[in-house]
């Protein structure tokens, strides 16, 4: 796997625990456009036209880009989780989604993993692999 996939798949393993709410402050920003004043007053268009406000939310939420993608990088990435191991998801949930992350290497010194250094680092690895193929990153 080359290092532009395996950083981005990091990155977006950092990013995971706030997924959520980048979604909502996202729809909210759609939901709550800023609207400019008409300075006009008396002339221009026509204002008798039908009020599909709602309407157009629905559709725009629906097909925003960046919603869509963050909700397919949490999809992906619940997905990997749950069909990883238990040393697997501890690594990755301790060294990439945590506040302060722990290394691998104190992991194992603190005996949170059964597991040794190498394997440790081939459990990671192939999970970031697998997020990157299922994200269609896994570029060679």
């Amino acid at each position: 796997m080359r290092q532009e996939a395996k950083r981005l798949v990091t990155k977006i393993l950092r990013d995971y625990p706030n997924l959520s709410e980048e979604i909502r402050k996202r729809e909210n920003e759609l939901m709550n456009p800023i609207r400019e004043v008409d300075t006009n007053v008396g002339g221009g268009r026509a204002q008798n036209h039908p009020w599909t406000y709602h309407d157009n939310i629905v559709i725009t939420i629906d097909e925003d880009k960046l919603i869509r993608t963050l909700k397919r990088e949490q999809h992906v990435i619940d997905d990997c989780l749950d069909e990883a191991g238990d040393e697997t998801v501890k690594i990755i949930k301790n060294v990439y989604m945590k506040k302060h992350p722990d290394t691998i290497k104190g992991l194992i010194s603190q005996n949170k993993l059964w597991c040794g250094t190498t394997k440790a680092y081939k459990l990671r690895d192939q999970f970031i692999e697998e997020v990157a193929k299922r994200l269609g990153l896994a570029f060679y």
